[in-house]
């Protein structure tokens, strides 16, 4: 259960780096925060636990992870941090923070095992 703190806490910690920056400068948008946020769990626990652990622990972690960057994409939509420019150029920073934590979450799944992987079809001889 270690790799699961550790990575709790991992993602929490650059959640408040995060946004301890986006408070002090609205005007910035750190683009790959949310994928660390969303990421950091799951890739910890991964790098602690090793080998095969249980599919909750490793969907926990990804949730974990993912849930984490939403509460702090929140948190800074309410207090209107999310003011800086965007890759796109569509002026819509939520949006784009949204787009960056489904990339984290998709890099955790990738981490810890969680992606269904495709068997080959077996055909009769």
């Amino acid at each position: 259960m270690s790799g699961t703190r550790t990575g709790a806490s991992v993602s929490a910690a650059l959640a408040v780096l995060w946004l301890v920056l986006a408070l002090l400068n609205p005007e910035t948008t750190y683009h790959l925060a949310p994928v660390l946020v969303a990421a950091g769990w799951p890739v910890v626990y991964r790098l602690r636990a090793g080998g095969r652990r249980p599919v909750m622990l490793r969907t926990l972690a990804v949730a974990g992870g993912a849930g984490t960057a939403l509460l702090v994409t929140g948190v800074l939509g309410a207090l209107g941090a999310l003011r800086g420019p965007t890759l796109t150029g569509t002026g819509n920073a939520l949006a784009e923070t949204i787009i960056a934590i489904a990339a984290g979450v998709v890099a955790g799944m990738i981490a810890v095992g969680v992606v269904p992987q495709r068997r080959a079809r077996k055909f009769p001889r």
